[in-house]
């Protein structure tokens, strides 16, 4: 069999598994479909659009007895098809949507008969990546393609449209480029696409792709990232795939010249990172903002082209705040995911403590984006990172601004006894301060959850210029209350276990309350990097409050994405080495660079106020000395 003839068999047996994998999606009182008006139909592939090969044979007229509804693109690459209510529009790069030639002919589209299954509305503020995670939640397999009418108001939308291309044609990452992008406000109008299993992948675009046309059809395009305001869903599940190949030398020659010389599918293989996180818990009020931020990040960096050229994938693993659950994910994701780079997240260093080690043996590094205890580098030699500063540093920053600002000469220190990271840093806390020449009147511990002793180690507590307390975020509040409540009404100072989005707001009454942490994200800080992350963060979870650990998670992500480039590879080995030398990355919680040697950050230390419902920044700070690990 020659290798041309051997390409051409290979892909009609991928046409044939495409049509026989499908199981069939029952729906209850549907009415009968006329033979195939349930088959999604698609001509060429998406391996051959990558190639750039952006002309085809078949007519618009001819696509248009396959489908009512679908999308694709046009000889020459010359702007996006939408296909709707048996109508076909080319959205080209000045943005305007026109009616199609039927003599117009197309290298790549996918069509069906659309008759909706089922329907669902959506009335609530949802950015496009909350929308495919609800989408997810509803349709009841992963294993059928789904077509997708999304009609409504979208408070914001962001679309583009290729620009008609010359020959020689360039590949798709080229040709997009230069792409036009068009944004909208406030605008009504249908998004359409499909949701499409990843047994596709090569054939097509797997997961959710959308085209946009508003509704009076004059504008329009492929769907980069969109904010629904109030819309209705139609769907339509398929029980077969047809794939039309082309039959022309271009095609198979194309495919078989760029599949020889790169040695792989064209279809690039995504670059997987993972991330633990206690979305549920008592560390989810932490790890779910920096979770969020995570997912900010990729998203960001897919809307850009991915890195090297290969798409995000981010796995996320609910940790649910148990040791056990956190070891056995980071084994599972490693099992499951082999071709995971990098793995990261979580803020609390008894969890990183049960992560890391696992990923060491399997020799993949764990970047902790919150936990701050700068003893867990020694608990994985090289391989366990931190993208945040270490305890030591925020203690001693906390100290020197109290003896020095505040002229604080005494202390009274009240800890939560039961986590590692408390322990720590109130530690670290009275070593600086004594270095400094000040005097800790009394050390008291309590257990959370424990209000009666929690009541009497604050009464025991002398009374001092300054309070600190060591406590984490379910435990900050009840303790300052208890402290208030004990006669402590001077100022009192924390860590960053007491930067809870939204916290303090809700506080009108608690005055002199200040902390530690990462970074000040509030409406007046007017650095550029933090209007943006704040911005975009705000659009994507317009129901979240920002807050530093939400940046923590954005920064960690961008971090590995950044190692990653500066590897020129996703080799778990060449990421951990590139991790090490990074020496100049700007983040939103800070500048970073690692000295050599270390896997602990150089970063600045924030000073927040929190004062009758407002919090504020006080001092941005990098210690003089801080104490060893």
């Amino acid at each position: 069999m020659s290798t041309k003839t051997l390409l051409g068999y290979a892909i009609l047996m991928l046409a044939t598994l495409l049509t026989a994998c499908v199981a069939p999606v029952m729906v209850p009182d549907r009415p009968e479909m006329p033979p195939n008006q349930e088959t999604l139909w698609q001509t060429s592939t998406l391996s051959a659009l990558l190639a750039g090969l952006y002309d085809g044979d078949l007519t618009i007229a001819e696509l248009k007895s396959h489908g009512d509804f679908g999308l694709g693109t046009f000889n020459a690459l010359d702007g996006e098809m939408i296909v709707i209510d048996g109508e076909v529009y080319q959205v080209k790069s000045d943005g305007v949507a026109y009616l199609a030639d039927d003599a117009g002919q197309t290298p790549f589209a996918v069509v069906t008969f659309f008759a909706a299954d089922q329907r669902l509305s959506v009335s609530e503020s949802m950015t496009c990546e909350k929308l495919e995670d609800h989408l997810d939640a509803f349709l009841s397999t992963a294993n059928a393609p789904y077509a997708l009418k999304i009609t409504g108001a979208f408070a914001t939308l962001k679309t583009r449209a290729p620009r008609k291309q010359s020959q020689p044609y360039p590949t798709l990452s080229d040709a997009l480029a230069n792409q036009a992008v068009f944004e909208f406000q406030n605008v009504i109008g249908s998004m359409l696409g499909f949701r499409l299993p990843s047994y596709m992948q090569g054939a097509n675009s797997v997961g959710y792709h959308f085209h946009f046309l508003t509704e009076d059809r004059q504008e329009g395009g492929h769907v980069l990232d969109c904010l629904v305001q109030d819309v209705e869903i139609e769907i339509d599940a398929s029980d077969a795939v047809h794939l039309d190949v082309p039959q022309s030398t271009a095609f198979q020659q194309a495919i078989l010249a760029q599949s020889e010389a790169e040695g792989q599918s064209l279809a690039p293989e995504p670059l997987v990172l993972a991330a633990i996180y206690n979305l549920t818990g008592n560390q989810a009020g932490l790890d779910v903002p920096s979770a969020q931020g995570a997912e900010l990040a990729v998203a960001e960096a897919n809307r850009a082209g991915g890195v090297l050229d290969r798409p995000v994938q981010l796995v996320v693993k609910d940790g649910t705040s148990e040791r056990a659950v956190v070891a056995a994910l980071a084994a599972e994701i490693i099992e499951q995911q082999p071709s995971t780079a990098a793995i990261f997240g979580l803020s609390d260093t008894d969890l990183v403590l049960a992560a890391a080690p696992v990923t060491a043996e399997h020799g993949r590094l764990f970047l902790t984006s919150g936990a701050t205890s700068p003893k867990l580098p020694a608990e994985a030699p090289g391989f366990l990172f931190l993208a945040c500063f270490g305890d030591n540093v925020q203690a001693a920053a906390g100290a020197e601004w109290a003896y020095n600002d505040l002229s604080a000469g005494t202390v009274s220190i009240l800890f939560n006894s039961e986590s590692t990271y408390t322990q720590l840093l109130q530690g670290y806390f009275r070593t600086r301060f004594e270095e400094l020449g000040g005097q800790v009147l009394s050390v008291q511990s309590y257990v959370p959850g424990d209000a009666a002793g929690i009541e009497a180690a604050a009464d025991r507590l002398q009374l001092a210029d300054l309070i600190y307390l060591a406590a984490t975020p379910d435990d900050a509040l009840p303790v300052v209350l208890a402290l208030r409540a004990a006669g402590h009404n001077g100022p009192i100072l924390g860590g960053d276990g007491f930067d809870v989005a939204g916290l303090w707001e809700q506080q009108a009454d608690v005055d002199q309350v200040y902390f530690t942490t990462h970074a000040y994200l509030g409406a007046d800080n007017d650095d550029p990097v933090v209007v943006a992350f704040r911005q975009a963060y705000s659009q994507a979870y317009p129901d979240s409050a920002v807050d530093a650990f939400a940046a923590l998670g954005y920064d960690a992500a961008r971090l590995l994405m950044f190692a990653v480039s500066e590897a020129g590879s996703s080799d778990p080995e060449a990421v951990r080495r590139a991790l090490g030398e990074i020496q100049q990355f700007e983040g939103v919680t800070g500048h970073m660079a690692f000295p050599p040697g270390s896997q602990i950050p150089l970063k600045s230390v924030a000073i927040l106020a929190a004062d009758a419902g407002t919090v504020r920044l006080v001092k941005q700070v990098i210690p003089e000395r801080a104490p060893p690990p």
